[in-house]
């Protein structure tokens, strides 16, 4: 994935667990089923959608997250949140 700063741009590793999968790189499950929608109707399956962090440079002001060409198959992203470290002071000097 292609992440901008206002002073350049910087390739940050993004790796993504297949759903029907143990979290590999790193991600907690948000959601863990154990049912899927097919065409044919209900199936018993043992997935999940993954929570993931994904370090930025606090003291870079970013610009953009391009995330890279669909794949077969393809990852979805369903949320993005963007949130300061717990370590990094707040507005005014306060943690």
């Amino acid at each position: 994935m292609t992440v901008t700063y206002a002073d350049g741009t910087a390739q940050v590793p993004l790796k993504v667990t297949d759903w029907r999968a143990q979290p590999a790189f790193g991600e907690t499950e948000a959601l863990r089923t154990n049912q899927m929608h097919t065409r044919a109707g209900p199936a018993s399956a043992r997935l999940a959608i993954f929570h993931q962090k994904i370090p930025l440079d606090p003291a870079r002001g970013l610009v953009s997250i391009t995330l890279p060409a669909a794949t077969t198959p393809r990852p979805h992203i369903f949320a993005i949140t963007l949130q300061k470290s717990s370590a990094a002071p707040a507005e005014g000097g306060n943690r």
